[in-house]
């Protein structure tokens, strides 16, 4: 049986309760967490996006969402409300159940590591935490130590420093 798929209408709230709700009964571990947050992150980015520009074709008149602009520079926020409850990063954190710092370091992951260790990540056979403590190290150190990444044999920075560049402890 082949599955069909339906475009999702609605506000970006919708989609975060959406994917939230097909989420909650998984076991995923924070690695996978954050890679559906990070996907996610694009879609709620593009939404505000679209939020602006709607803005911008009603000459300024309104804030999003059809609201109209208050003439106060402090809009109120509802009870519980933080100012950062609006960012993409974080929609998407609270969508996916990951942490919004996880999705960040994962962005940075791609960004700045070597592929093999941010393959690495992705398999899990590394956690994006320790990868990220490599950052400092050239691309070359990465992929060795991507390369005997085992999560059973090699969890500290240290000791997989050492397995990379060929010395063992005295």
């Amino acid at each position: 049986m082949t599955p069909s798929f339906v475009p999702l209408v609605g506000s970006a709230e919708d989609a975060a309760k959406f994917v939230n709700a097909g989420l909650q009964h998984r076991n995923l571990s924070a690695t996978q967490k954050a890679q559906i947050g990070r996907r996610l992150k694009a879609y709620f980015a593009e939404q505000a996006h679209e939020r602006q520009r709607e803005g911008a074709r009603e000459g300024g008149k309104t804030a999003g969402n059809g609201r109209t602009r208050k003439s106060s520079h402090m809009a109120e926020r509802p009870e519980g409300k933080k100012a950062h409850d609006g960012l993409a990063r974080e929609m998407a954190a609270k969508a996916s159940g990951a942490s919004g710092r996880q999705i960040a370091r994962l962005d940075r992951l791609e960004r700045e590591a070597d592929p093999a260790l941010y393959q690495a990540v992705e398999e899990e056979r590394i956690s994006a935490t320790e990868a990220e403590s490599y950052l400092h190290l050239n691309k070359r150190t990465q992929a060795k130590i991507a390369g005997v990444a085992n999560p059973q044999a090699c969890t500290s920075p240290i000791a997989a420093a050492r397995i990379a560049s060929g010395t063992t402890p005295a």
